[in-house]
């Protein structure tokens, strides 16, 4: 049974041997493409999952039924004022400030400051969906379904100096699953964060037993290639 879901948007981002890994891996792997020769590929490949974006108009075309769908970049939004608020920023209000301007693309961002307190906000715009997590086309005629407005930006999740004392992301979620709000269905894999914390967990021992601490297991961090995919099989 596949441990988790994992959706990629181009099958050939990762590249054919990774997402064959991500399957003997027990992942189930869902690609979503438009380009026809990439979902060939993906198919020769045993991708046990392959969608065309462009499926949607032909369902549209079968079933005679419209479809619609909302993006929060057709909104108006301010991304350079944020960036520019962002590289003024003094501290952390600063950084909250710009953040509440950003909408799209969403991005992940750390904060650090002289005092030594850390942060993290997503820059984006979260949607109310009256749907919920669900990932089905839903029913638009009545409105029942149409966005609520936007979470407001006091309520999305963020951090500031946890009690970890440190701060992972890599594209995964920053938040467990008490939060209110759907946010997404899809987040990167897994494997880079875990790896980190195996990295920083290696470090602290190491500073533990009398061995130095600097910028060392930083740089080995920035430059570590290790893959643990082939790790979470068993």
């Amino acid at each position: 049974m596949a441990r988790e879901r994992i959706g990629l948007i181009g099958p050939g981002r990762m590249g054919l041997a990774m997402v064959k890994h991500l399957i003997a891996a027990r992942y189930a792997v869902t690609a979503y493409d438009v380009d026809a020769d990439r979902l060939a590929l993906a198919r020769e490949a045993g991708y046990p999952r392959v969608y065309n974006f462009n499926d949607l108009e032909d369902l549209a075309r079968q079933t005679g039924q419209p479809i619609a769908m909302r993006w929060s970049g057709q909104d108006i939004s301010d991304e350079a004022t944020a960036f520019l608020k962002l590289n003024l920023a003094g501290n952390w209000a600063d950084f909250s400030a710009a953040a509440a301007l950003f909408a799209v693309p969403g991005q992940n961002m750390v904060y650090a400051d002289r005092e030594g307190n850390i942060g993290w906000r997503p820059f984006v715009r979260i949607p109310i969906r009256q749907g919920g997590a669900s990932l089905r086309l839903l029913p638009g005629a009545s409105g029942k379904y149409d966005w609520q407005g936007y979470l407001p930006f006091e309520e999305l999740p963020y951090l500031y100096n946890p009690p970890e004392g440190y701060i992972a992301t890599a594209n995964n979620p920053t938040f467990d699953d008490a939060f209110p709000t759907y946010i997404s269905a899809y987040w990167e894999q897994p494997f880079r964060v875990d790896q980190r914390q195996k990295m920083r967990q290696h470090a602290k021992q190491h500073h533990q037993d009398g061995g130095a601490q600097g910028a060392g297991p930083m740089g080995r961090a920035g430059l570590d290639a290790h893959e643990s995919v082939d790790e979470r099989r068993h």
